[in-house]
């Protein structure tokens, strides 16, 4: 896997669309393969799912990120802004989200999310996170998800 830096011109030059100009189709196999991948990695609450779309339309994974960053004018937030939640009304979301779950849930398995071990899933997020194709170059679309699915 590749980390890129930030500071990078190749970082520096990407477009991030949010919310993400998507065609129907585009947009339901997008959320879909997002929804698949936080819960093959086993997310809860919240998380971040970056994810490329290629020319044919090909949703690729680039990352699942647990716990991403929630300050202010963080790619996250700007999701949730997008959504209509400002900052506090996101915070206070990912409160309730934990709360819920831990009012109904004692762990993952009852929720039908595999356990860590589980070695059929991690082989599923690994296909999901090494997909190769053709991606358009320097969009960058982010789905974001949250306990509701």
């Amino acid at each position: 896997m590749c980390i890129r830096d930030r500071y990078s011109d190749e970082y520096k030059g990407s477009v991030g669309i949010c919310p993400a100009r998507l065609e129907s189709e585009e947009e339901k196999r997008v959320i879909e393969t997002a929804l698949e991948a936080y819960n093959l990695a086993g997310c809860r609450d919240y998380a971040r799912v970056d994810i490329r779309l290629s020319r044919d339309g090909i949703p690729y994974v680039l990352e699942v990120n647990a716990n991403p960053d929630i300050s202010i004018g963080a790619g996250f937030v700007r999701s949730a802004e997008a959504y209509g939640w400002n900052h506090e009304e996101l915070i206070r979301q990912i409160a309730l989200f934990a709360l819920e779950r831990t009012k109904t849930d004692s762990g993952s398995a009852s929720k039908g999310i595999a356990p860590a071990g589980d070695i059929g899933h991690h082989e599923r997020l690994q296909e999901l996170l090494c997909r190769r194709g053709s991606v358009r170059e320097g969009t960058l679309y982010d789905i974001h998800t949250g306990a509701d699915g």
